[in-house]
């Protein structure tokens, strides 16, 4: 949506006398602030103009019946509600066009990452500054996928970070996790983890490790 809400702008932006400059085939644009703002006032009133309203979950329909995710661009001196309308797939897939409005569901998470699924997938999103990043989540197995937190998510093949997706060298049939002093750190037959990063050599002498490894080893 960002996307098209660039192009859509490109001619207004222009006359504002904002600096554009072509990065593959959309404008990439350097705001000041009084400019950002202006910029802020013309997202507003094209969201409002769309009339977006929720179906569920962070997923929105327009008067288009475009089906946008919910995101936020933020500014040190502004924030602006972005809908991501399309995948980011290389070939900007629709999301009206893959994702099932009448199943689609949260399984877990937070704006840091979290984990939806409809009849037919599972899909991922996290927050980023320029607006949320949502994708249809092939490296899950459908079936068997489960969330076990606000971090993790295993199936029978793999263990999955809510933010950083696909933990490929962690073992889900010997994971276990642990909520600590506000962080998320995790074990499995072959490591030690803090949120999806592996703990080995000099990362075992970080400050407060010394506290975390005799809990992990008593679950």
């Amino acid at each position: 949506m960002r996307n098209f809400i660039l192009l859509c702008l490109f001619t207004v932006l222009c006359g504002w006398g904002v600096a554009i400059a072509q990065e593959g085939d959309v404008p990439t644009i350097d705001f000041d602030g009084e400019q950002y703002l202006k910029y802020k006032k013309s997202i507003d009133s094209l969201n409002v103009d769309l009339e977006w309203k929720e179906i569920r979950d962070g997923l929105y329909i327009n008067k288009k019946g475009e089906i946008g995710f919910i995101g936020m661009e933020v500014a040190p001196n502004a924030t602006i509600i972005m809908y991501q309308t399309t995948f980011w797939d290389g070939e900007e897939t629709p999301l009206k066009a893959i994702v099932d409005t009448l199943t689609f569901s949260k399984l877990g998470g937070s704006d840091f990452g979290a984990f939806y699924k409809d009849k037919n997938h599972i899909y991922h999103a996290f927050a980023t500054t320029d607006g949320a990043n949502f994708s249809y989540y092939d490296e899950a197995d459908y079936k068997t996928f489960k969330v076990l937190n606000d971090s993790y998510a295993i199936d029978k093949d793999h263990v999955h970070h809510m933010r950083f997706g696909l933990m490929d060298k962690a073992d889900p049939k010997t994971f276990k996790s642990l909520f600590y002093k506000d962080r998320y750190y995790a074990k499995d037959k072959n490591n030690y983890y803090i949120e999806d990063r592996e703990l080995k050599g000099m990362d075992l002498n970080i400050d407060g490790i010394e506290e975390i490894i005799p809990l992990l080893d008593k679950l």
